[in-house]
């Protein structure tokens, strides 16, 4: 008896390890997928970034602005986290790791240049 239980036991194990192999695979090729579908949803949101860079009154957000030129000395204490297009353009661009890993960063970043993205942000 002992010896039965132990080549079933031998037997569960090898119809387990092929099993975790394969969810092992299916779990890499389902974030591959979902990276693929990241990276295509931010280069389709840079297309729509092109257009609203070249609209006509997009050129006070192409560049962040000169705080010490203008003389904006309190400008840091009603803007939290001043954005602008060139600043969204050169997350999107990065290739260090340290820009955009969603679609959602990108949104969050563009809200910010109506001037409702912060309470807009801190509400949901």
């Amino acid at each position: 008896m002992p010896k039965g239980n132990s080549a079933t036991k031998d037997k569960d194990k090898e119809k387990h390890v092929p099993s975790i192999k394969k969810q092992q695979q299916d779990a890499s090729r389902r974030e591959a997928a979902a990276t693929k579908r990241m990276q295509d949803l931010i280069r389709q949101f840079g297309t729509i970034l092109r257009q609203i860079t070249q609209h006509k009154w997009a050129w006070p957000f192409m560049q962040p602005v000169d705080v010490e030129g203008l003389g904006l000395h309190d400008y840091y204490e009603i803007i939290d986290k001043p954005m602008d297009f060139s600043t969204i353009k050169n997350q999107m661009e990065a290739k260090d790791g340290t820009g955009y890993k969603h679609v959602r960063e990108i949104c969050a970043d563009v809200r910010k240049q109506d001037g409702r993205g912060e309470a807009e942000a801190t509400a949901g």
